[in-house]
């Protein structure tokens, strides 16, 4: 019989403060337990990959969202769960390797989550099939995106974080991509500014 997950449990500034084994995490008593999450929003030529949850998520089953989304285990790290999600030879190549953008606190009525948004810029469509092979989605404009807000398409999550996500790295994405084709790019350049490195962490 396999050994069952502990997840940790953290305060909102990702301080560890004890743990709780995985079955109890999905009870509806453990509501109060705020459980860290890693997710990654995939980029390319300016726009997101998103792929639908699976219908088991205890968050939005079956909304549209990034594709890499998992609890960070007790003991494990941000970045440990990133390599785990995205396979070590991804993870090994500098350019490949997602970054850091924000850290929230997510809550609603069945969860409270201490999230850490990565962002990949992939270049080339090679490298976009490469990361998500095996995940049936497809890449949305910007435009697409803001055409179904609030509509009960996408996951909370994804509804939170998309607002920054526009300010931030999908301009930055996009201003990248006018210029790799040499058209002029956007008027503001945003420069991005992680947040700072802290603990952090499938029924997310």
């Amino acid at each position: 019989m396999a050994e069952e997950a502990w997840l940790p449990v953290v305060d909102v500034k990702g301080h560890v403060i004890g743990r709780v084994a995985y079955s109890v995490s999905l009870s509806a008593e453990a509501r109060h337990y705020r459980h860290p999450v890693v997710r990654i929003a995939v980029m390319h030529r300016g726009m997101l990959y998103l792929s639908r949850r699976d219908a088991d998520r205890v968050v939005s089953p079956e909304a549209i969202d990034h594709p890499f989304c998992a609890p960070i285990l007790f003991g494990h790290t941000p970045e440990q769960t990133v390599r785990d999600l995205v396979g070590r030879n991804l993870f090994g190549k500098s350019d490949l390797k997602p970054r850091l953008l924000v850290r929230y606190a997510f809550d609603n009525e069945r969860v409270s989550r201490l999230v850490s948004l990565y962002v990949v810029h992939l270049r080339s469509e090679s490298t976009l099939d490469d990361y998500t092979r095996n995940r049936e989605g497809k890449l949305w404009t910007t435009q697409q995106i803001e055409d179904n807000l609030r509509q009960g398409l996408f996951s909370e999550y994804f509804e939170q974080e998309y607002p920054y996500l526009r300010q931030t790295a999908l301009q930055a994405e996009q201003y990248l991509a006018a210029a790799a084709v040499n058209l002029t790019p956007p008027a503001e350049d945003t420069e991005l500014s992680p947040a700072p490195e802290g603990a952090a962490v499938h029924g997310v």
